[in-house]
């Protein structure tokens, strides 16, 4: 499902989406598109943008905005606060931190649905789900759920530890379900029966989302490694070593892996041979996700920048400045970023992106 966006577990943090402060490497003056202010917090690192609208969650609330404008298009009231959602085929999937994960019409906001995770009384729903051939995963606690995507039922749910919780969004390619957890193990389901494949042990907890790209999947665990094991058999094809923790979906393109450590570094790596190509130091730990367009690669770091680097070099293009942490990482549409930082105010922007160099 390409990149799946994620949120950092615990603590309550508030997000907003924010656009360029200032510059590093080439200049940038592109003003706002718009900025939009609510009441209450605008939770999750970043929204999702579907079908010229971007919804994002808060205290309470699902919101659908305008993509153009930031004209209000409809508000859902919710049981709870909203660290998480996803769109898919028309229907906005919200996750409720006290238990339910809520259902959508992403065109009109009228709920269709709400599965209430029942197998953990104290599970809260951190992470997005994911969906794929009509079935949405579900990761809550220490359980890894298959809800019906039309219904709502639940089709399955899997424990892998009796006590640690799950990592953060799985992963769905080829009939297959890989999900982390913190029992220092990455996991590979059956998608239809829950039925478990195989597992990958690592040296400490996984609390990285998996990417599978051709066969392989990629993932960091809090050893500080990056890993690509062979998604059909587990086995190990490399391991690529940081200086600390990733707690980051991988991005794969163009045989590169792009990912971000805490130790303040992000790096590019063969996606084949693991050896690292390049890598570029920044001011703090990196909890970002990443995207690549038009030839840069863009992620967030702690320092309060949001960073566009050169694809093939690893060269400094752009940054935007902000006034707290980007954890996020930003939503590319229609030529339009979207992203959060770490702070106290409630603020959706809409900044057109770079044009990329020729």
């Amino acid at each position: 499902m390409g990149n799946t966006r994620w949120v950092v577990r615990y603590g309550m943090i508030v997000m907003c989406l924010f656009a360029l402060a200032g510059c590093g490497g080439e200049s940038n003056s592109s003003k706002e598109l718009w900025k939009l202010n609510k009441p209450d917090a605008v939770h999750g690192p970043f929204p999702e943008v579907a079908n010229g609208l971007v919804f994002f969650g808060g205290d309470g609330h699902v919101y659908a905005v305008d993509a153009k404008t930031g004209q209000d298009k409809w508000t859902a009231s919710v049981p709870g606060d909203v660290y998480t959602l996803v769109v898919d085929g028309g229907i906005v999937y919200a996750g409720v931190d006290v238990g339910p994960l809520v259902a959508f019409d992403a065109a009109t906001g009228t709920e269709k649905w709400r599965f209430t995770v029942t197998l953990d009384g104290f599970a809260k729903i951190y992470e997005p789900p994911v969906v794929a051939n009509g079935v949405v995963y579900l990761v809550a606690g220490i359980h890894l759920y298959a809800v019906d995507a039309a219904t709502g039922k639940r089709i399955w749910a899997r424990q892998l530890d009796p006590i640690e919780d799950l990592g953060k969004t799985p992963a769905v390619a080829n009939g297959m379900v890989y999900v982390g957890s913190w029992d220092n193990h990455l996991y590979a389901l059956d998608a239809a029966t829950g039925q478990q494949k195989w597992q990958f042990e690592t040296a400490d907890d996984v609390d990285s989302s998996p990417l599978v790209v051709d066969g392989t999947v990629y993932f960091g665990a809090d050893d500080h490694n990056l890993y690509a094991v062979d998604a059909a058999t587990g086995q190990v094809r490399w391991t690529f070593p940081t200086g600390k923790d990733i707690r980051t979906r991988p991005f794969v393109d163009q045989g590169t892996v792009f990912v971000g450590s805490w130790d303040k570094i992000f790096y590019a790596v063969d996606a084949t041979t693991g050896k690292e190509k390049w890598k570029f130091s920044t001011g703090d730990e990196i909890s970002s996700s990443t995207i690549v367009a038009g030839g840069i690669v863009y992620f967030g770091s702690d320092d309060n920048n949001l960073y566009g680097l050169d694809e093939a070099t690893g060269k400094e293009k752009w940054r935007f400045v902000t006034t707290g942490s980007v954890e996020g990482g930003p939503v590319l549409a229609d030529g339009v970023l979207y992203f959060g930082i770490g702070g106290t105010d409630a603020y959706l922007y809409a900044v057109p992106a770079p044009t990329p160099s020729p």
